[in-house]
């Protein structure tokens, strides 16, 4: 009776309906009550971890993946205990109880490594260098990350690889480890490429301007506006405003540092008409009062004759 409501479940799951895979789920916990299995695929749905669906609940998901862990108890096998931990460990991240994350990813690291499942513990590392980031903890981060990387190598898993170096990129940059940074986002875009990978390919171009803007001197600035140039071939007003809006902002920032400051103008209009469009009314103030005092900046003073 189990096993048929299980592959109903998973027929169900495969298709997408969830409130129908949770409902034939909750029917076999009612019949096998002690089967730590069940409480586990149950807490894997409520907590969204395959897809968002209307019955998504992180408070349900903890409870059925903590009764998961109690039913297990010591004799549970490795690979299995890991796996309730890796799941509640991304359901607390959801919830922002990071503290609680990190002590599950760390047990389902220990767990994994220690059965040889090279790839689970690369997942884990990397769940924990992204919890140490929400919490400002870039150091432990790092080190986390490049854990990852001694499994997950542009050879073996070039998706996983490109993923795990940006965000071992970003946390440099947060340590102003510029070179390593700029070296890690540049490793990234052999990988994520424009044509394959547009969007990540936009966003590193992004972080890579962004980065040389964080650097002193007219030579960054211009490299800057190379990368956000690149990035703005994706990063249109119309198919993602927000993203469109902060590349022209940063952009507005390096024509300022290059005295160009009609261009500077534009560039911040361009990221208030964007951010509005995002509803970012906030930035879209920042980037108004820029754009007026970059406009003022342009105009010769009174009196003085016009440049040619």
């Amino acid at each position: 009776m189990v096993s048929a409501l299980l592959r109903r479940a998973a027929g169900s799951c495969r298709s997408g309906r969830c409130g129908e895979a949770i409902d034939l789920l909750e029917s076999a916990v009612r019949l096998e009550p002690a089967n730590f299995g069940l409480h586990q695929r149950l807490g894997l749905c409520y907590s969204g971890g395959c897809r968002p669906h209307p019955l998504a609940s992180a408070d349900l998901a903890v409870t059925y993946l903590c009764h998961a862990l109690a039913l297990a108890g010591p004799g549970c096998p490795a690979g299995a205990r890991a796996r309730i931990l890796d799941t509640l460990g991304n359901t607390y991240a959801r919830m922002r109880r990071f503290a609680a994350a990190i002590e599950c990813h760390r047990e389902a690291a220990a767990l994994y490594r220690a059965a040889g499942q090279a790839d689970d513990w690369a997942r884990e590392e990397f769940n924990l260098a992204n919890v140490c980031c929400e919490l400002g903890r870039w150091r432990e981060a790092i080190e986390h990350y490049r854990s990852a990387l001694e499994v997950r190598t542009r050879e073996r898993d070039a998706r996983r690889y490109a993923a795990t170096i940006e965000n071992l990129g970003t946390a440099y940059r947060e340590v102003r480890d510029h070179r390593r940074a700029i070296d890690c986002y540049r490793r990234a875009l052999r990988v994520c490429t424009a044509f394959v990978h547009p969007a990540q390919n936009a966003a590193l171009h992004h972080n890579l301007g962004n980065i040389y803007l964080s650097l002193p001197g007219t030579r960054n600035a211009r490299r800057a506006l190379r990368h956000l140039d690149r990035a703005l071939t994706v990063r249109t007003r119309a198919a993602s405003p927000g993203d469109y809006a902060t590349t022209q902002f940063h952009r507005g920032h390096a024509f300022a540092r290059l005295l160009m400051q009609d261009r500077a103008a534009e560039c911040f209009h361009e990221a208030h008409e964007g951010f509005l469009a995002s509803g970012q009314k906030d930035n879209a103030a920042m980037a108004r009062g820029l754009s007026l005092r970059a406009e003022a900046a342009a105009r010769p003073l009174d009196g003085a004759p016009a440049l040619c």
